[in-house]
């Protein structure tokens, strides 16, 4: 079997290292609002596979074991999908979130 990007290898690390890892994961889970707003407000623009990738996105964030070169780089992302599309505020995000409750 061929090595691919997308294995996990489980190394052992300190208990420090593990709680700033975990740490950082629940920071950037944080943004999961704001990628599921992205997707919904322009799904009618983006492509089928831009679409399938912010799911993945979210997919990802919901796991229990991510790497710190993976949290690194959903951070990068999540950084450019700030600067494309504003985030808004923590008030008009909660609000939205109710609305989707219904």
């Amino acid at each position: 079997m061929e090595d691919s990007e997308d294995d996990v290898v489980v190394v052992s690390c300190d208990t420090s290292m593990q709680e700033q890892v975990k740490a950082k994961l629940v920071e950037i889970r944080k943004f999961v609002p704001f990628i599921r707003r992205v997707r919904f407000d322009f799904q009618e623009t983006m492509s089928v596979v831009q679409g399938h990738r912010l799911d993945a996105l979210v997919n990802l964030l919901n796991r229990d074991e991510v790497s710190v070169s993976t949290l690194n780089k959903i951070e990068m992302f999540i950084d450019k999908l700030k600067t494309r599309f504003k985030p808004v505020s923590r008030a008009q995000e909660t609000a939205m979130t109710t609305l989707f409750m219904f």
